[in-house]
């Protein structure tokens, strides 16, 4: 299955960079490659905290505040 597929199934929409992200029915997903643009490590600033979201050797996803 892919993901589009996988997506139409859970409601979710998929955002590329500059789409509009009012979207109805499920959560809004971003695709890695457009919120890190390269990099292994962004920032997320939430509530006045900041988190840093990283790309592990092994492809995974970490978030340490």
């Amino acid at each position: 299955m892919t993901k589009e597929q996988e997506n139409q199934m859970t409601g979710a929409s998929v955002m590329k960079a500059g789409e509009n992200t009012a979207k109805v029915g499920g959560p809004t997903v971003y695709e890695s490659s457009d919120l890190f643009r390269g990099a292994s490590e962004i920032g997320i600033e939430h509530d006045g905290a900041i988190y840093r979201l990283k790309i592990t050797r092994q492809g995974k996803l970490i978030l340490n505040k």
